[in-house]
């Protein structure tokens, strides 16, 4: 490889796209074929294929953030729009578990209600047994006081019939 063609170590181009074209497979390959440095290639100095570096957007300038735009502004509408799609979900999650929990409450309020409501009916049916229960203690209490009453005129009238046989006189207030 001695020809006039070949390129000398380190780190230098060649100079022309033609003599760069010649060992490159396409001729799009001209700006960026360099010389190999490395020292096991440097023995066969054969062109190598690197890729680029980035361009440095902006002229390695910093941007602030507000002025900075990555897309078209259709895009970054589309994004913001996405936001605020993700916001609202996250949002509408938590008033989902929050109806969850408000339903879970209102459900053992109703149960608590339909419970007072039964425990009411069983007071209701309770007092309706007691008022019962009153009225046959005074059926049975005036049911006492009659026969209590007929009782003592029964025992006054015989102590009156003794009396009368046998002339001696009783002490009614001990049977009345």
């Amino acid at each position: 490889m001695n020809s006039p063609r070949s390129v000398s170590s380190g780190n230098s181009s060649p100079s022309s796209c033609s003599e760069a074209s010649s060992s490159c497979s396409s001729p799009s390959c001209c700006d960026h074929a360099f010389a190999s440095t490395s020292s096991t290639q440097s023995r066969s100095k054969e062109l190598s294929v690197r890729a680029r570096k980035p361009k440095r957007v902006h002229g390695g300038k910093r941007r602030s953030f507000t002025v900075k735009r990555r897309g078209h502004p259709r895009q970054a509408l589309h994004k913001l729009a996405a936001r605020k799609v993700k916001k609202a979900s996250r949002s509408s999650y938590l008033d989902i578990e929050f109806e969850r929990e408000i339903l879970k409450e209102m459900k053992q309020v109703k149960a608590l209600q339909a419970k007072t409501r039964a425990l009411e009916e069983a007071g209701r049916e309770m007092e309706l047994q007691i008022s019962s229960l009153d009225q046959r203690l005074r059926s049975f209490k005036e049911t006492v006081y009659q026969r209590q009453a007929v009782i003592s005129t029964v025992i006054t009238s015989i102590v009156l019939s003794q009396q009368r046989s046998t002339g001696f006189e009783y002490e009614f207030e001990r049977y009345v």
